[in-house]
């Protein structure tokens, strides 16, 4: 609707349209989507599942999925998404489909877990049937929130933070700007377990 309602503004200002309809209506507030991500606790589970039998649809969605928990990559990324060129010396180089960013990633254990499993399973499918198969993820799991493609990104955002990575570099990781970032170590409470951290001494 917000959307509809500046398009419909920009063509009553250039007389393409006598009258706004869009006038005639009131417009709920906007509000934000709250931002779902997944604890450490939460990331165990869906650890474990790789072990059970499942379809190879499934498995696919699955490891991406954590893939992107760890490297924060978009939807659009797990697509070209190649495991025999973008990692190298323990860094994880790609550069993002979205904005054409370049991306460095230093690869720790869970991560290069999940490069080397990419090799093995079939490639991303689309985001629709990526969300359908991770609705079926998450009941499997026993997670109590609902998860998509992109709650990947904001629980490596959230893991950025919490681990102690200033807000420029996990903008860099994510390949977003540092206002865009801020949103993360508000989730996480980093940025007030940083700043509070002064009063132990008081």
């Amino acid at each position: 609707f917000k959307y509809l309602g500046q398009l419909l503004r920009q063509a009553a200002k250039e007389g393409v349209i006598r009258n706004n309809p869009m006038l005639l209506f009131a417009l709920p507030k906007y509000t934000k989507p709250e931002r779902a991500f997944l604890s450490a606790g939460e990331l165990k589970k869906l650890w474990k599942l790789l072990n059970k039998p499942m379809d190879e649809s499934m498995r696919s969605t699955l490891v991406y999925f954590l893939l992107a928990c760890y490297s924060g990559l978009r939807h659009s990324d797990w697509q070209t998404f190649n495991p025999y060129t973008m990692y190298k010396d323990n860094l994880l180089r790609l550069r993002a489909y979205k904005n054409d960013r370049d991306i460095v990633i230093p690869v720790g254990p869970s991560l290069k877990k999940l490069i080397l499993l990419t090799k093995k399973v079939d490639p991303a499918l689309s985001n629709q049937k990526c969300n359908g198969y991770l609705k079926a993820i998450g009941a499997m799991a026993g997670l109590d929130k609902k998860i998509t493609c992109h709650t990947a990104r904001h629980t490596a955002g959230n893991l950025f933070a919490s681990n102690g990575l200033n807000i420029s570099i996990v903008a860099k990781l994510l390949a977003i700007t540092e206002s865009t970032a801020q949103v993360y170590f508000h989730l996480s409470g980093a940025n007030i377990t940083k700043q509070a951290s002064v009063l132990k001494g008081v």
